[in-house]
């Protein structure tokens, strides 16, 4: 039996240059995984508080990708109007239990910004009576990176974005 408290609520963990969430959602894996897989349920929640998707393209297929670009939307942050562009190239597709992808920062062109530290994130959607179960697991290619990005914020951003996914599946 779940215990309400632990739903939409998001767990984190790092383990050496890996950092793993978890997190229910109230839907089923088949919905869950379509929210993280199409481009019109993606615009809707993608993105951290004040954040929205303003470009989203999505190719779901091995050696296809997902390209957008996050815009901040809130007048009250400093960096208003700042854009980041990102890729995410699929590796592996099993729909609706696992999606394997290399997530990049990018251009508005899709080239892959090669100052910028590569990750392999692992998603796999497990049923669990009428909630899915998220797992991800984010291999960045040294502990010093992943270190970096946690300072910037990387789990509260996240944290921030499976909540609107969270009330998105709740409407």
């Amino acid at each position: 039996m779940l215990k309400r408290s632990k739903i939409g609520s998001i767990s984190s963990r790092v383990k050496d240059n890996t950092l793993h969430l978890e997190q229910l959602f109230p839907a089923s894996p088949d919905v869950v995984y379509k929210a993280f897989t199409d481009r019109n349920i993606l615009s809707q929640w993608w993105g951290p508080n004040g954040w929205g998707l303003t470009f989203c393209e999505v190719d779901l297929q091995p050696g296809g990708a997902w390209h957008f670009c996050m815009t901040c939307q809130d007048e009250s942050k400093e960096y208003f109007g700042q854009q980041s562009w990102g890729k995410a190239i699929y590796v592996e597709i099993d729909a609706p239990n696992k999606l394997v992808y290399r997530d990049c920062f990018s251009d508005a062109e899709g080239n892959i910004d090669p100052n910028t530290p590569e990750t392999l994130v692992t998603l796999t959607f497990e049923p669990q009576a009428k909630y899915t179960k998220v797992r991800s697991t984010a291999e960045f290619p040294t502990k010093e990176e992943l270190d970096q990005v946690m300072q910037m914020g990387l789990v509260v951003g996240i944290t921030e974005t499976w909540s609107k996914l969270n009330l998105y599946l709740k409407r």
